[in-house]
């Protein structure tokens, strides 16, 4: 892993000369609850304090870490001049489309070459009107690709693998094996309760750090119009196959597009930030606890991320 001064950092910029390219947003995975967007950074790996002893008593055995790959695949994307899921269903009223890609464009966000970081997304159709945006969306496939790696001080490496429990399918930790596997972070639940057959299909606004707030519903397998309205709602955990994020700007800065804006660029970084544990910040999640036999790492996943934007 590199020094602190060269920590890894993923960047997908999506520029539309002729109109709006917006990209990216925050997944949530079936481990992550709202209380959680706080989280503190891992420590880098293998460095001094990467212990199970400081994981768990320091850290709670939860915190965020640089993911190897990080695969999405987004449908559309737009920008609004309010709230789309105000009233628990996808609404467009207010907004405009920004992306439209009928079979989905996969990304990977997480770092590595930068060429391989840079998504060709479909332009908007038209230019958004003048005037200040305070939310945008993303409609995902519900399902995200991941792979990653963690060593501790002591050089005892865990790679993800993957597996599925009760929940679903999802990253285990694995210190028996010697490269990474790929595993997918299936999104198709917001209950966070103790019963495994509890189900909830929306997560209300929630305060990020650093400002802002985000809200997702889970809907069917939809497409333009059919995702709207409650007909595109998911009623059960089987009938989840799209994820519908939406962000709220920080009070008082909007995405303002003037006359003279030719597009707007949105920076995604998933990278933990261990030259300051005390900030959020990472793609990925990696979770620990103690199974009877002592505290251990166990689980791989998702985490929240949200965009910046700058018009150009």
């Amino acid at each position: 892993m590199p020094s602190q001064s060269l920590l890894l950092k993923s960047i997908l910029k999506a520029i539309a000369i002729s109109g709006i390219g917006l990209t990216s947003f925050f997944p949530i995975s079936q481990e992550t609850k709202a209380e959680d967007f706080n989280m503190q950074a891992c420590p880098e790996s293998g460095s001094a304090n990467a212990t199970l002893d400081y994981l768990s008593d320091t850290l709670d055995g939860e915190c965020l870490h640089t993911p190897q790959q990080y695969k999405l695949t987004i449908y559309e994307m737009g920008l609004c001049t309010s709230d789309p899921t105000s009233s628990a269903v996808f609404d467009k009223t207010n907004c405009v489309e920004t992306m439209l890609s009928t079979s989905g464009t996969e990304i990977d966000l997480a770092p590595g070459d930068s060429t391989s970081k840079t998504a060709a997304l479909p332009s908007s159709s038209a230019r958004p009107a003048a005037g200040s945006y305070t939310h945008a969306y993303i409609l995902l496939g519900n399902g995200f690709k991941m792979k990653g790696v963690y060593q501790l001080a002591d050089g005892t490496t865990y790679y993800s693998r993957s597996s599925t429990d009760s929940w679903g399918p999802f990253g285990a930790a694995d210190k028996t094996i010697s490269a990474a596997e790929e595993h997918t972070d299936l999104v198709d639940n917001m209950y966070f309760g103790d019963d495994d057959d509890g189900w909830d299909g929306a997560m209300s606004p929630t305060d990020m750090p650093g400002g802002g707030k985000v809200s997702a519903l889970l809907l069917k397998e939809c497409s333009g119009p059919t995702c709207e309205g409650s007909d595109g709602l998911a009623t059960s955990q089987g009938e989840v196959a799209r994820l519908l994020g939406v962000f709220e700007t920080n009070s008082g800065s909007p995405v303002v597009i003037t006359d003279s804006t030719n597009g707007v660029e949105v920076e995604l970084v998933v990278k933990s930030d261990p030259s300051d544990p005390s900030s959020s910040g990472g793609g990925y999640l990696l979770i620990g606890w103690d199974e009877g036999s002592g505290f251990d790492l166990r689980m791989f996943g998702s985490a929240p991320f949200k965009p910046k934007f700058t018009t150009f």
